[in-house]
């Protein structure tokens, strides 16, 4: 018996001894930049931090609260108002020239929006007898643009005194203002641009006049109809708080009825003045 346990303990031994003569092969160990996950480690305890204080912070979760009310209850507001416009507007509109009723005057406002300026729609307006007077309305950045287009429809055969120029406007709702105020409109068709038309004609009517719409594609990179919504509600507001003219826009009437030409030798801008 011990001779065949002497031999089974040479066999394990042997068996041992080429187990440790192998080679393996391990994988190599890979190297940890430990200073990148301190910098994680150390970012997240400060927005944890942060998170903490805040929560712990009741005067300003408060506040936070408040900002949150105040931008909801805007934003319902917002709706509103421009649903008011949309809903008011409906059917006032339009795109042919047979549809709209015989008015005092084609109001232009903010020309330099336009992606082309129609002076053939404007003529067939005038032509039609649908208006009577034309009144350019803008905030006098581009009077050379105005001029040039006055230029063309007298080639056109409109007479000088039916053409009539405000560039004291500034924003829309000053030169919807205007043209009932100074101007002293009754009726009329504004056309401006597909973004502006709705909020142009609610506030046109708001002010008494009998206004309709023709809209006017913008220019290719007119991004204006992302800021048209707000903007619809603060002039909302603005008629609510402040329908009437400042000191600054109390000036003499100059009515649509009356002569054109004045409007232009006043303030200097047209070279055709002789009758």
């Amino acid at each position: 018996m011990t001779t065949e346990n002497n031999e089974k303990i040479e066999e394990i031994a042997s068996d041992s001894q080429t187990v440790t003569d192998k080679k393996i092969d391990l994988p190599p160990t890979q190297s940890i930049d430990y200073s990148v996950i301190k910098r994680k480690h150390r970012k997240r305890k400060r927005s944890e931090g942060i998170w903490k204080k805040i929560k712990k912070n009741k005067h300003f979760s408060r506040v936070i609260s408040v900002l949150a009310f105040i931008a909801f209850v805007f934003l319902v507001y917002l709706y509103f108002a421009n649903k008011a416009i949309k809903d008011e507007t409906k059917g006032l509109i339009r795109n042919n020239i047979n549809s709209f009723p015989h008015t005092e005057a084609l109001i232009l406002i903010d020309i330099e929006k336009f992606d082309k300026i129609p002076e053939e729609t404007i003529l067939d307006f005038y032509n039609s007898k649908r208006i009577k007077k034309i009144l350019f309305l803008g905030n006098g950045k581009n009077i050379s643009l105005y001029k040039n287009l006055r230029v063309k429809l007298l080639k056109m055969d409109v007479k000088p005194e039916d053409i009539f120029q405000d560039v004291a406007s500034g924003s829309l709702y000053k030169a919807v203002f205007r043209s009932q105020y100074v101007y002293r409109v009754s009726s009329g068709v504004i056309m401006t641009t597909n973004n502006e038309i709705e909020r142009a004609v609610f506030f046109s009517n708001q002010y008494g006049i009998r206004t309709f719409g023709y809209p006017v594609k913008n220019k290719l990179l007119d991004i204006s109809f992302i800021k048209e919504p707000i903007i619809r509600g603060i002039d909302f507001l603005k008629h609510t708080f402040y329908a009437y003219p400042s000191e600054e826009d109390e000036e003499l009437p100059i009515p649509i009825t009356g002569n054109g030409k004045y409007t232009w030798e006043e303030r200097g801008y047209d070279p055709i003045f002789e009758e």
